[in-house]
Protein backbone atom coordinates (compact mmCIF):
# COMPACT_ATOMS: atom_id res chain seq x y z
CA UNK A 1 0.00 0.00 0.00
CA UNK A 2 0.99 3.51 -0.96
CA UNK A 3 1.18 4.07 2.80
CA UNK A 4 3.20 1.28 3.84
CA UNK A 5 5.63 2.19 1.10
CA UNK A 6 6.58 5.47 1.85
CA UNK A 7 7.56 4.98 5.33
CA UNK A 8 10.74 5.56 4.54
CA UNK A 9 10.43 8.96 3.76
CA UNK A 10 10.35 10.09 8.09
CA UNK A 11 13.96 9.29 8.24
CA UNK A 12 14.95 11.90 5.85
CA UNK A 13 16.51 15.25 7.51
CA UNK A 14 15.21 18.32 6.63
CA UNK A 15 18.84 19.33 6.48
CA UNK A 16 19.51 17.15 3.64
CA UNK A 17 16.83 18.58 1.80
CA UNK A 18 18.14 22.20 1.60
CA UNK A 19 21.42 20.85 1.03
CA UNK A 20 20.56 18.92 -1.90
CA UNK A 21 18.62 22.45 -2.90
CA UNK A 22 21.49 24.07 -2.57
CA UNK A 23 24.11 22.06 -4.08
CA UNK A 24 21.94 20.65 -7.15
CA UNK A 25 20.15 24.00 -8.69
CA UNK A 26 18.52 23.75 -11.80
CA UNK A 27 21.08 23.22 -14.80
CA UNK A 28 23.23 20.17 -15.92
CA UNK A 29 26.16 19.21 -17.41
CA UNK A 30 24.96 18.13 -20.52
CA UNK A 31 27.13 19.60 -24.19
CA UNK A 32 26.65 22.99 -24.65
CA UNK A 33 24.40 23.14 -27.51
CA UNK A 34 21.81 21.14 -25.34
CA UNK A 35 22.27 22.88 -21.50
CA UNK A 36 18.95 22.67 -19.24
CA UNK A 37 19.13 25.43 -17.81
CA UNK A 38 15.75 25.80 -15.84
CA UNK A 39 14.97 29.39 -14.37
CA UNK A 40 13.57 27.99 -10.87
CA UNK A 41 11.87 29.88 -8.79
CA UNK A 42 13.20 29.43 -4.81
CA UNK A 43 9.79 27.34 -4.22
CA UNK A 44 10.70 25.06 -7.44
CA UNK A 45 14.18 24.69 -6.05
CA UNK A 46 12.54 23.38 -2.59
CA UNK A 47 10.70 21.38 -4.54
CA UNK A 48 13.16 19.74 -6.45
CA UNK A 49 15.43 19.47 -3.60
CA UNK A 50 12.93 17.50 -1.42
CA UNK A 51 12.57 15.22 -4.62
CA UNK A 52 16.09 14.51 -4.43
CA UNK A 53 17.04 14.01 -0.76
CA UNK A 54 14.65 11.58 -1.28
CA UNK A 55 16.04 9.30 -4.28
CA UNK A 56 19.44 9.63 -1.90
CA UNK A 57 17.48 7.73 0.73
CA UNK A 58 16.09 5.09 -0.89
CA UNK A 59 17.45 1.28 -2.15
CA UNK A 60 16.32 -0.55 -5.00
CA UNK A 61 16.79 -2.45 -7.91
CA UNK A 62 17.33 0.30 -10.55
CA UNK A 63 15.76 -1.39 -13.72
CA UNK A 64 16.25 1.12 -16.26
CA UNK A 65 19.26 3.65 -15.88
CA UNK A 66 18.89 6.41 -18.84
CA UNK A 67 15.69 8.34 -20.36
CA UNK A 68 15.47 6.13 -23.04
CA UNK A 69 15.45 2.74 -21.30
CA UNK A 70 12.37 4.65 -19.27
CA UNK A 71 10.21 5.24 -22.71
CA UNK A 72 7.46 2.78 -22.54
CA UNK A 73 8.44 1.36 -25.75
CA UNK A 74 11.47 -0.19 -24.81
CA UNK A 75 10.77 -3.76 -23.09
CA UNK A 76 12.75 -4.71 -20.15
CA UNK A 77 13.35 -8.97 -18.91
CA UNK A 78 13.40 -9.55 -15.49
CA UNK A 79 14.86 -12.45 -14.86
CA UNK A 80 12.97 -15.32 -16.63
CA UNK A 81 9.75 -13.35 -16.27
CA UNK A 82 7.87 -11.53 -19.02
CA UNK A 83 9.39 -8.01 -20.56
CA UNK A 84 7.56 -5.41 -19.39
CA UNK A 85 8.50 -1.43 -19.65
CA UNK A 86 9.80 0.58 -16.95
CA UNK A 87 6.82 3.35 -17.34
CA UNK A 88 3.08 3.59 -19.03
CA UNK A 89 3.27 6.91 -20.57
CA UNK A 90 5.28 9.80 -21.14
CA UNK A 91 4.00 12.83 -21.26
CA UNK A 92 4.77 16.81 -22.03
CA UNK A 93 2.41 19.36 -21.15
CA UNK A 94 1.96 22.57 -18.70
CA UNK A 95 0.75 22.64 -15.02
CA UNK A 96 -3.20 23.70 -15.10
CA UNK A 97 -4.01 23.17 -11.55
CA UNK A 98 -2.14 22.22 -8.17
CA UNK A 99 -3.40 21.02 -4.83
CA UNK A 100 -2.89 19.50 -1.46
CA UNK A 101 -4.16 16.20 -1.09
CA UNK A 102 -3.70 14.20 1.64
CA UNK A 103 -1.18 14.64 4.39
CA UNK A 104 0.49 11.31 6.61
CA UNK A 105 2.09 10.62 10.02
CA UNK A 106 2.89 8.11 12.12
CA UNK A 107 1.42 8.10 15.47
CA UNK A 108 4.17 8.40 18.52
CA UNK A 109 6.64 10.44 15.98
CA UNK A 110 8.37 9.87 12.85
CA UNK A 111 10.98 7.81 15.04
CA UNK A 112 7.74 5.27 16.16
CA UNK A 113 7.66 2.01 15.05
CA UNK A 114 4.27 1.30 13.12
CA UNK A 115 3.81 -0.52 9.72
CA UNK A 116 1.43 2.04 7.88
CA UNK A 117 1.12 6.07 8.19
CA UNK A 118 -2.41 8.09 9.16
CA UNK A 119 -4.10 10.13 6.92
CA UNK A 120 -4.40 13.47 7.62
CA UNK A 121 -5.32 16.87 6.04
CA UNK A 122 -2.25 18.33 3.38
CA UNK A 123 -1.04 21.12 5.80
CA UNK A 124 -1.83 18.81 8.85
CA UNK A 125 1.70 19.87 11.16
CA UNK A 126 1.99 16.61 12.27
CA UNK A 127 2.61 15.51 8.61
CA UNK A 128 6.08 13.51 7.86
CA UNK A 129 4.71 13.03 3.99
CA UNK A 130 2.25 14.71 2.07
CA UNK A 131 0.81 14.19 -1.61
CA UNK A 132 0.13 17.09 -4.06
CA UNK A 133 -2.49 16.56 -6.93
CA UNK A 134 -1.44 18.09 -10.19
CA UNK A 135 -3.51 18.51 -13.16
CA UNK A 136 -1.39 18.44 -16.61
CA UNK A 137 -2.97 20.28 -19.86
CA UNK A 138 -1.39 17.27 -22.07
CA UNK A 139 0.21 19.03 -25.41
CA UNK A 140 1.83 15.27 -26.38
CA UNK A 141 2.69 12.04 -24.97
CA UNK A 142 3.84 8.28 -25.85
CA UNK A 143 2.80 5.29 -24.65
CA UNK A 144 -0.93 4.83 -25.77
CA UNK A 145 -2.20 5.77 -29.02
CA UNK A 146 -4.86 8.01 -27.88
CA UNK A 147 -3.74 10.90 -25.16
CA UNK A 148 -6.31 12.27 -22.96
CA UNK A 149 -6.26 16.22 -22.79
CA UNK A 150 -5.64 16.33 -19.24
CA UNK A 151 -4.44 13.77 -16.42
CA UNK A 152 -3.71 14.43 -12.97
CA UNK A 153 -0.42 13.23 -11.18
CA UNK A 154 0.53 12.67 -7.48
CA UNK A 155 3.53 14.16 -6.72
CA UNK A 156 4.61 12.81 -2.84
CA UNK A 157 7.00 15.08 -0.69
CA UNK A 158 8.57 16.23 2.25
CA UNK A 159 9.23 19.36 4.09
CA UNK A 160 6.61 21.67 6.58
CA UNK A 161 6.39 24.74 4.26
CA UNK A 162 3.30 23.27 2.38
CA UNK A 163 2.59 26.69 0.37
CA UNK A 164 6.16 26.50 -1.13
CA UNK A 165 5.90 23.19 -2.06
CA UNK A 166 2.80 23.78 -3.88
CA UNK A 167 3.73 27.01 -5.30
CA UNK A 168 7.03 25.36 -6.68
CA UNK A 169 4.78 22.83 -8.60
CA UNK A 170 3.04 25.77 -9.99
CA UNK A 171 5.46 27.66 -10.95
CA UNK A 172 7.10 24.83 -13.21
CA UNK A 173 4.49 25.81 -16.38
CA UNK A 174 5.98 23.54 -18.94
CA UNK A 175 6.83 19.80 -17.98
CA UNK A 176 8.00 16.65 -19.05
CA UNK A 177 6.90 13.45 -16.70
CA UNK A 178 7.63 9.58 -16.74
CA UNK A 179 4.60 7.94 -15.20
CA UNK A 180 4.18 4.60 -13.51
CA UNK A 181 0.30 3.73 -13.77
CA UNK A 182 -2.43 4.24 -12.02
CA UNK A 183 -4.00 3.01 -8.25
CA UNK A 184 -0.81 3.90 -6.44
CA UNK A 185 -2.68 6.07 -4.38
CA UNK A 186 -5.18 4.54 -2.38
CA UNK A 187 -7.30 7.80 -1.18
CA UNK A 188 -7.40 8.54 -5.12
CA UNK A 189 -6.59 5.32 -7.63
CA UNK A 190 -6.87 7.51 -10.71
CA UNK A 191 -3.48 9.37 -9.89
CA UNK A 192 -0.42 8.49 -11.95
CA UNK A 193 2.65 8.17 -10.24
CA UNK A 194 5.60 9.29 -11.13
CA UNK A 195 8.72 6.52 -11.96
CA UNK A 196 11.79 6.85 -9.69
CA UNK A 197 10.11 7.46 -6.63
CA UNK A 198 9.36 10.87 -8.38
CA UNK A 199 12.77 11.86 -9.50
CA UNK A 200 11.26 11.77 -12.92
CA UNK A 201 9.19 15.11 -13.10
CA UNK A 202 11.11 17.06 -15.57
CA UNK A 203 10.68 20.38 -16.89
CA UNK A 204 11.32 22.08 -20.18
CA UNK A 205 13.81 25.41 -19.81
CA UNK A 206 13.14 28.49 -22.02
CA UNK A 207 15.22 26.76 -24.54
CA UNK A 208 12.76 23.70 -25.34
CA UNK A 209 15.28 22.09 -23.34
CA UNK A 210 13.97 18.55 -21.17
CA UNK A 211 15.79 18.43 -17.62
CA UNK A 212 15.10 15.97 -14.65
CA UNK A 213 16.30 18.51 -11.65
CA UNK A 214 15.97 15.89 -9.46
CA UNK A 215 18.88 14.24 -10.81
CA UNK A 216 21.77 15.59 -9.68
CA UNK A 217 23.38 17.64 -12.25
CA UNK A 218 26.82 15.05 -12.73
CA UNK A 219 24.18 12.91 -13.53
CA UNK A 220 22.24 14.37 -15.84
CA UNK A 221 23.83 14.12 -19.36
CA UNK A 222 24.14 10.12 -19.11
CA UNK A 223 20.56 9.82 -17.95
CA UNK A 224 19.44 12.49 -20.70
CA UNK A 225 21.35 11.25 -23.04
CA UNK A 226 20.17 12.56 -26.62
CA UNK A 227 16.86 12.93 -25.83
CA UNK A 228 16.72 16.69 -25.25
CA UNK A 229 14.27 17.97 -26.95
CA UNK A 230 10.28 16.31 -27.20
CA UNK A 231 10.77 15.65 -30.89
CA UNK A 232 13.60 13.61 -29.97
CA UNK A 233 11.97 11.68 -27.47
CA UNK A 234 9.39 11.02 -30.10
CA UNK A 235 11.73 9.35 -32.55
CA UNK A 236 13.23 7.48 -29.79
CA UNK A 237 9.87 5.95 -29.35
CA UNK A 238 9.56 5.00 -32.37
CA UNK A 239 12.05 2.24 -33.04
CA UNK A 240 12.54 -0.92 -32.19
CA UNK A 241 14.16 -2.04 -29.62
CA UNK A 242 15.84 -5.21 -28.44
CA UNK A 243 14.73 -6.12 -24.24
CA UNK A 244 17.57 -5.11 -21.92
CA UNK A 245 18.20 -8.34 -19.65
CA UNK A 246 18.26 -7.14 -15.71
CA UNK A 247 19.37 -10.03 -13.67
CA UNK A 248 17.00 -10.40 -10.44
CA UNK A 249 19.04 -10.67 -7.11
CA UNK A 250 18.98 -13.84 -4.54
CA UNK A 251 15.82 -14.26 -2.03
CA UNK A 252 17.44 -13.92 0.97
Amino acid sequence: MFETRLLRRASIALAATASAMALTGCASSQPADATFNLDASAESRYLFGNLAAYMESVKFLETATTFAEYLPSQPIQLGKGAAVAASELVVQGRIAEVEGARGYFVPGGPDADADSGTEAAFDDPRATWRVASVTVDVGDGVGQESMPKQLRFGVVVDGPDTDALLTGLRDLDEVVVVLDGQGFFTFDPDLYNISRFGSLLGAIDENGTIGFPAIEPAEQAEFVGDLTTWSKVEKEYELEKEPISVEMPAAE
